[in-house]
């Protein structure tokens, strides 16, 4: 249960821009 708040608190204070960054680099992962 622990994990999943740290999660999320997580998810809120991460940038979107650092979203997106990660979200390119999954996709350019999975791509390749």
């Amino acid at each position: 249960m622990e994990t999943v708040s740290v999660s999320k608190k997580y998810q809120i204070v991460v940038p979107k821009k650092v979203r997106e960054a990660l979200g390119i680099e999954k996709k350019r992962h999975l791509t390749f």
